[in-house]
């Protein structure tokens, strides 16, 4: 059996070797015995640790990846939590110091992982592996500083909470949604990794991605949370507290439900669900330069599927490289002249793509350009991507942050270009204006395709559009409102295939999240905020320079 002293907390004091034995006495009044790990010795300790440490990179690696596996991205983050209570488990105070070696190789794992689920994201080779490794390793030291660190001292200051479980599923969203996302994007988030159960998915409707992420967090790390506070305020406090937690997601996962099936209740004879339908396709290309043979059959495809019916004909993103204004005006004359051809009463649109690089110049941009077939074929928008992928695009010079939208008689329509939809914040301006189809054109390569497409659909929730997406070298499809995938492809880039869908029109679905926008991002800042407020506070009343010169 333990101490007192050594008792009074799982981790003890963080700054000072001194304890104040105030919350030890709360400890045993409360009737609650210490007990001894079941790891008596040290090997036992080590087997443990090192079990955790390999769940929590292999589950990152293959959970939270290019290939998501649900199950996998829950035991990651359970390890991540488990590594760190048994690593501390017998300690009386958070050494730091002395543990520096089991911190660094917890970090380097981590980012080992990271590299294995997103080996590929900047590309191959073996320089790319090594950002995307040095990428692993900024990001979860973020973690480990705002995250874990956090929270370990939250648990020892206050042992008698119960609300630690909650404070690092804060924390974890603001770091990863909010810090991350807004500035590099939402697509490594651990919520983009759980979308393949729909009810958890739909949880955007109300809270966004970043509800979504929290919800996924909160379940991943509950048991091993729970499991660890049995000993400091005992087991009919915690089954209480896995009462309140089990049943509050039953509700929530409910309510999720229903709202999927709402457009079916009840019991809705399904003639009545025919919605009207328009055909679309996609051309699908990449970097065709001007009056080549691929430029040809590029304007040629794209010609046939006009003339074939189809209502929307999207070019992917980047479908030609051009070099100066004049052929950017010969690809509009021609786009003009095409769209005029169709035989559809209602008349068509032409959305087609370039990467614009002037003589010398050492920037370019990257446009998307949608025109219609009425009055003569009038120009919708001219837009320029707002966000060029880091590295990736890094000589692509960034356009307006305002989402292009147009009205036409398919409904009010959107724009956005590929990595435009791995920021939360720009795509809300389709729910505000009420958008009803979003057209993205894109441009994915190697692995990223489906992760990209699944993280791409949780916009279509948040903000009640549809989505029509077109591809090179990845999937393309269409997503509802609710995020239900109504088709996907994966497409290539030869322009004499192309893809063809029936996309439902449908009228935009006012969301929660919509009218809410960000307030449940904005709460976790402020929770995130008051926590590290309060911890540094009760931290640097017991500073002594003595701590870091010992």
């Amino acid at each position: 059996m333990q101490t007192k002293e050594a008792s009074s907390s799982p981790y003890g004091s963080l700054l000072s070797p001194q304890h104040d034995n105030l919350e030890a006495q709360e400890y045993h009044t409360a009737g609650v015995e210490s007990t001894e790990h079941p790891a008596n010795s040290s090997m036992d300790f080590f087997v443990w640790l090192v079990v955790y440490l390999v769940l929590s990179s292999l589950g990152g690696g293959f959970g939270n990846s290019l290939e998501p596996v649900t199950i996998l991205t829950f035991i990651s983050y359970a390890s991540v939590v488990q590594y760190f209570h048994h690593l501390y488990r017998n300690e009386s105070c958070l050494d730091l110091r002395n543990k520096a070696w089991y911190w660094i190789v917890f970090w380097v794992f981590q980012a080992l992982g990271f590299c294995l689920g997103f080996s590929s994201i900047f590309g191959d080779g073996a320089l790319n592996v090594f950002i995307t490794f040095c990428a692993g390793l900024l990001l979860w030291l973020l973690i480990l500083t705002l995250v874990i660190v956090p929270y370990l001292q939250f648990e020892f200051y206050f042992p008698q909470n119960r609300w630690g479980v909650v404070v690092f599923a804060v924390l974890q969203t603001t770091v990863a949604c909010s810090l991350v996302g807004n500035l590099l994007s939402t697509f490594v988030v651990p919520g983009n990794a759980v979308l393949d159960y729909l009810p958890l998915r739909q949880v955007a409707f109300f809270l966004g991605i970043y509800g979504v992420n929290f919800t996924a967090i909160l379940m991943a790390i509950f048991i091993p949370y729970l499991a660890k506070k049995v000993p400091t305020i005992g087991v009919q406090r915690c089954l209480t507290i896995a009462q309140y937690f089990g049943g509050s997601l039953v509700v929530a996962f409910v309510v999720t439900g229903f709202l999927i099936q709402s457009q079916y209740l009840y019991q809705i004879n399904g003639l009545d669900l025919v919605r009207p339908s328009i055909q679309v396709s996609c051309v699908n290309a990449q970097s065709i330069e001007f009056q080549t043979q691929d430029w040809y059959t590029l304007w040629n495809q794209t010609q046939s599927r006009i003339v074939q019916g189809d209502a929307i004909v999207l070019m992917t993103e980047e479908a030609m490289l051009l070099k100066n204004d004049a052929q950017v005006t010969a690809a509009m004359d021609l786009a003009q002249s095409i769209v005029q051809q169709t035989t559809l009463a209602k008349g068509a649109l032409v959305g087609f793509t370039y990467v614009l690089f002037e003589p010398g110049a050492t920037m370019g941009t990257n446009r998307f350009v949608l025109i219609s077939s009425e009055n003569g074929g009038t120009l919708l928008w001219n837009y320029a991507k707002s966000h060029p992928v880091p590295i990736v695009e890094y000589n692509i010079t960034a356009g307006s942050p305002v989402l292009p939208t147009a009205s036409s008689a398919y409904g009010k329509l959107g724009g956005a270009i590929c990595f435009d939809l791995d920021f939360p914040q720009f795509i809300a301006q389709a729910g505000r204006a009420q958008v009803d189809l979003l057209l993205q054109p894109s441009w994915t390569w190697n692995a990223i395709l489906t992760r990209h497409f699944e993280g791409d659909a949780v916009r279509a929730i948040e903000n009640g559009f549809t989505l029509f997406r077109c591809s090179s070298d990845g999937e393309s499809g269409i997503v509802d409102p609710y995020g239900k995938f109504l088709a996907r492809q994966i497409t290539g880039i030869d322009p004499l295939q192309p893809s063809v869908f029936i996309l439902p029109l449908r009228s935009h679905v006012s969301t929660v999240f919509t009218y809410l926008g960000f307030v449940f991002e904005y709460l976790c800042i402020a929770v995130s905020a008051a926590v590290y407020l309060v911890l540094g506070t009760k931290a640097f009343a017991g500073w002594t320079w003595a701590v870091l010169l010992d």
